[in-house]
């Protein structure tokens, strides 16, 4: 009897996605791509507040099934149903083929880590960039207006010099 041994190194991705696979098929996630990339499939917006939770299919098949999600409120899962043609649409052009035919809402608490945004870097010109946007707004009289595109001003040159 031959076995065949594989000699060399794997990826570390090939490893975990054989262990997670087991854990995410018991959810009827193909391989758990759906859930790591939910917030690529319904944008970030929905992310937080909603959850994929399982997907069941019908019995021998892997499409058309059910996805049942978990909406943080009854006012987002409200809102999720108005929208939910639209994230079947989105998932099955994710996974190539007609995976989910239905979605089933729930309303609960959504484990989901919250996401930590990197802190905002102050804007800061030089005295030349400063005076160039006072000069392109001074003849403005609306305070207000002249306030506001000063601001726009500062985001623009602070994004140019952030590039250099």
């Amino acid at each position: 009897m031959v076995t065949s041994k594989r000699v060399g190194s794997r990826k570390l991705n090939q490893i975990v996605q054989g262990v997670t696979s087991k854990v995410y098929g018991k959810y009827g996630f193909l391989n758990g791509t759906l859930v790591e990339d939910w917030e690529k499939i319904v944008g970030p917006d929905y992310a937080n507040s909603i959850s994929p939770e399982k997907i069941t299919f019908p019995a021998g098949k892997r499409n058309r099934g059910t996805l049942l999600v978990k909406a943080s409120s009854h006012s987002t899962s409200l809102v999720f149903q108005h929208i939910h043609s639209y994230v079947i649409d989105r998932i099955n052009t994710y996974y190539g083929y007609k995976a989910v035919d239905k979605i089933k809402v729930i309303v609960g608490k959504i484990d989901r880590p919250a996401r930590q945004e990197a802190p905002k870097k102050e804007r800061v010109l030089g005295e030349i960039d400063e005076k160039t946007i006072e000069k392109l707004v001074e003849s403005i009289d609306n305070q207000e207006l002249r306030d506001s595109l000063k601001n726009l001003g500062r985001m623009i040159y602070s994004e140019d010099t952030k590039d250099k």
